[in-house]
Parts: C-alpha cells; sequence; structure tokens
C-alpha cells in the first residue's frame, strides 16, 4: 500500500514539474510599407535587428523617424525618435492593429483607461528631436472579466493552442501607425513575420519575468 501511495505521489510530483506545452513564438519586423513619395520626401529607410539580453529588437530609421520595436507576449512595444525640425503627431484614431487573420482592429497606448478602450484617443504629440516611448494594444484584445481587466496574447498562447501554432509560421502581423507632420497623414506600415514556433514546458505556478529594459533610438547601427 505504502508503494502505490508513493508512487501516486511521484506521479504528482512530476505532473507539476513538467506542466503544460505553450508555444513560443518568434516575431521579427520583415518590412515597413510608407506613402508612394516617402522617398521623396523623407529618404531611403533600413531596418537592422539586434540583440538586447536574450531578446530580439528591430531598428527602423528614414528620415523622418528613427524607431525601436519589440514584439511582446500582449503588446508591440516602440520607441520614436523625432528626427525632423517639426512636430510630430502620432494620430492613434486612424492608426490600426492587424492579426495574423487579417481582421483590423482599434489600437490603444500607454496611458489610457482600460474602460475607455472605444473612446476617441487624443494624438500624441513628439517635439523635435523629442522621444516617445509607447506601446501598442489591439483594442479588442482587453476584456472585462468579473470585476478585473484582462489583456489577452496576440497570438494563441494556451497549451490547448500548441498543436496547431507551428501552422503559423510566415503568418504575419501588422501595424498601421498615422503620423502626421505638417498637417499631412503619413501610414508607416510595419510587417512582423511569424519565423518560427517553438513548444516548451511552462512549471505550473511558475513563470519567467521579463525584465523591463529601455527602448534606446540613437545606439550605433550593426
Amino acid at each position: 500500500m505504502m508503494k502505490i501511495v508513493g508512487r501516486c505521489i511521484l506521479f504528482l510530483f512530476l505532473l507539476i514539474m513538467v506542466g503544460c506545452a505553450v508555444p513560443i513564438y518568434d516575431v521579427g519586423l520583415s518590412e515597413v510599407e510608407r506613402p508612394a513619395d516617402a522617398t521623396k520626401r523623407y529618404g531611403e529607410h533600413k531596418i537592422v535587428s539586434f540583440e538586447e539580453g536574450e531578446e530580439t529588437k528591430y531598428r527602423f530609421e528614414d528620415e523622418m523617424v528613427e524607431m525601436v520595436l519589440f514584439v511582446d507576449k500582449k503588446k508591440i512595444s516602440f520607441s520614436l525618435l523625432n528626427k525632423t525640425k517639426h512636430s510630430i503627431k502620432i494620430v492613434w484614431d486612424e492608426s490600426v492593429y492587424i492579426d495574423q487573420n487579417g481582421r483590423r482592429n482599434r489600437v490603444m497606448h500607454q496611458g489610457v483607461k482600460y474602460i475607455k478602450k472605444s473612446q476617441p484617443q487624443p494624438p500624441s504629440i513628439v517635439a523635435r528631436g523629442a522621444t516617445i516611448e509607447d506601446v501598442v494594444i489591439p483594442a479588442d484584445n482587453v476584456h472585462l472579466v468579473g470585476s478585473s481587466w484582462r489583456v489577452y496574447p496576440l497570438l494563441p498562447y494556451s497549451s490547448e493552442d500548441a498543436t496547431d501554432a507551428k501552422n503559423l509560421i510566415g503568418e504575419k502581423l501588422q501595424v498601421l501607425l498615422a503620423l502626421q507632420i505638417q498637417g499631412v497623414v503619413n501610414e508607416y506600415i510595419f510587417s512582423f513575420t511569424i519565423n518560427d514556433v517553438q513548444i516548451i514546458r511552462e512549471n505550473k505556478g511558475k513563470s519567467t519575468p521579463r525584465k523591463h529594459r529601455r527602448l534606446q533610438p540613437g545606439l550605433p547601427w550593426r
């Protein structure tokens, strides 16, 4: 009898240690679309990736802005350096998030209360030579559950999704940022490709916290 009890305890211990299989996505900035005359007005653009700690981030630059972008589990974080001699407005009500299925979503950003996710959002103003740090969150991913708000992941993340996650390789997430300068709205469309999916075991009751890292435009190009 004691042997049976001991085996049951060992089995439960191993089950807790092994945990659930969840997908981890490798998502990278692959393309940036600009207005048709952007090259004439703002020059050629370039995209490079760089490592910061255990994370891969992406730097985009033309003669108007320099941006650093990073796709996190529930949001897309970015910094934007205004390289011009004029103020730039990020027009949030004209900006859009497009998921891997092609569905367009209204966006939220830092400082907007969840309860106001459907209300108009004033533009963020970036003065000449200044930098802003912000995030893009699809408003449709924010839900009131009971008495608390929850933000759901950009991509399927539960153990039930692990089997089908590999089918998302090659699909894209997109963010359209409406950048207004001197009264002209420029639509910058950032495309992020799902390059790979790894299935890992996540211990129940444990998670690996991410350290908060500042996004730094102006770093040397690699």
